[in-house]
């Protein structure tokens, strides 16, 4: 459970919006029993959006603190909606002090008295939940998430596709019980500028790259966020020419040709990488002035298939290999200058002679 050590009024009137003085009764963490629903709720909300942000970061540190955040997201929640029932439902019967205490009869004896309190595990909160609400469906997703998470917090150990899918599945579980808690709303959940990413995660469940994709825009979309806030306003846009500037990281060693595009997710000129896919060639000869075949040529038609945009100021990274640019506005494969290499010269490369 969240502690929060000395806590104070400035504090605790941002956690709640409750008018003052504060419920009476007893208090874990220096919060009163009756706050600890609302308190799950927030918890759980700030680590959805945090784990909605970052979830397709590929920094193997990143992703396992972002699993962390998805297991911790959904455990808040679902402990919030059984609080919603009575908080004494979460107190581990073994222990009556727990029980007492979240029944609101009567505080814990320990000075740190969050340390000791003892609750139910998170699949016993979903067996109760499946009685009192058993309609929601929430227990394949729920445990989908805990499997990611327990694999992340025991072994250090969690994946790219195993990752996005407990994300996924994190979108769905809001998506049911944030309805069930009295005055609030999925949208506000998520807030103005994550709500549409979670909208096209629960509308393309079963499309795991359109979800990835609005994730990592919306992800480039918050850095820029985070980096004018700290910028006067008359240097916001010196700031952003001036990343714009920037070399961008990732190379392709094959052969490639580069061209600007609008970054999807700042608008700001990114970097798009072709690679050069050529065909089997034909040949074709250039003629004297009576008709006589005077030189000969190959000539390869070249189609450039997008394979990479990265943006120097936002940071978007869409992995064409991946399926990422489909669908991007203008993002097709496009014919590429033929290329032309004397006949002679190339049959020679190709191990070919005269006999």
């Amino acid at each position: 459970m969240e502690s929060f050590e000395s806590p104070n009024i400035n504090f605790l009137s941002q956690l709640v919006s409750v008018p003052f003085p504060l419920p009476s009764g007893v208090r874990v963490g220096g919060l009163p029993v009756g706050m600890l629903g609302e308190n799950f709720f927030r918890a759980s909300r700030a680590a959805a959006r945090s784990a909605l942000l970052t979830h397709t970061e590929t920094r193997p540190e990143v992703q396992l603190r972002c699993a962390l955040e998805v297991g911790a997201a959904a455990e808040w929640l679902v402990r919030a909606l059984l609080a919603k029932g009575s908080v004494a439902l979460l107190a581990d019967r073994r222990s009556k002090n727990s029980l007492l205490a979240l029944a609101n009869v009567r505080a814990l004896p320990s000075s740190m008295d969050h340390t000791t309190l003892r609750s139910i595990t998170t699949q016993e909160v979903v067996d109760l939940l499946v009685v009192t609400h058993p309609t929601l469906g929430i227990s394949r997703d729920v445990t989908g998430i805990m499997d990611v998470r327990n694999s992340a917090a025991h072994m250090a150990l969690v994946t790219e596709r195993s990752l996005h899918e407990a994300v996924r599945r994190l979108v769905r579980l809001v998506s049911v019980i944030v309805p069930e808690l009295p005055d609030d709303d999925v949208d506000e959940f998520w807030g103005e500028q994550l709500a549409p990413v979670a909208h096209r995660i629960a509308s393309d469940f079963d499309n795991e790259t359109a979800a990835r994709v609005a994730s990592k825009i919306a992800a480039a979309q918050q850095r820029i966020r985070e980096l004018t806030a700290k910028l006067p306003p008359e240097s916001v846009d010196a700031t952003l020419d001036a990343l714009q500037d920037r070399q961008v990281p990732e190379e392709i060693l094959e052969d490639t040709e580069d061209v600007q595009h609008e970054c999807p997710a700042c608008g700001r000129n990114s970097w798009l990488t072709y690679i050069k896919y050529r065909d089997d060639g034909h040949m074709e000869a250039e003629y004297d002035d009576e008709g006589a075949p005077e030189r000969a040529y190959m000539v390869f038609e070249v189609t450039l298939v997008p394979a990479l945009l990265q943006c120097p100021v936002c940071e978007l990274n869409l992995d064409g290999s991946a399926d990422e640019l489909d669908g991007l506005l203008d993002v097709v494969e496009i014919p590429g200058e033929a290329i032309y290499t004397d006949a002679d010269e190339y049959y020679a490369t190709q191990g070919w002679n005269d006999d």
